[in-house]
């Protein structure tokens, strides 16, 4: 999964030079870090405190995000424990944010 190429649920989690790339072509104000469904929409990490950061999403790089997380560790665990499809979309889409 960690690569440009989309997993069985075609969200792609980017390596590092990738974002880096992916950041400087779009100007994002955050930090991008992956993508559903070739580039449909983004992932990226809304910067909060140097202790707080959560995971949101947009349709382009420039639009207000919509959380979807609390924190990248808890996006990633919770997708990589996902049991099925039908969770990790649910991950994906921020249907699990407490």
């Amino acid at each position: 999964m960690l690569n440009e190429e989309p997993d069985d649920e075609n969200f792609s989690l980017w390596p590092l030079d990738y974002a880096m790339q992916r950041n400087l072509e779009l100007n994002s104000k955050h930090w991008l870090f992956g993508d559903f469904l070739c580039e449909s929409h983004f992932y990226l990490i809304v910067y909060q405190t140097p202790a707080s950061s959560s995971v949101a999403t947009v349709l382009d790089a420039g639009e207000e995000p919509c959380c979807i997380a609390r924190t990248l560790e808890d996006f990633l665990v919770r997708y990589a424990q996902a049991a099925s499809g039908h969770e990790r979309f649910q991950v994906l889409h921020g249907e699990f944010v407490s």
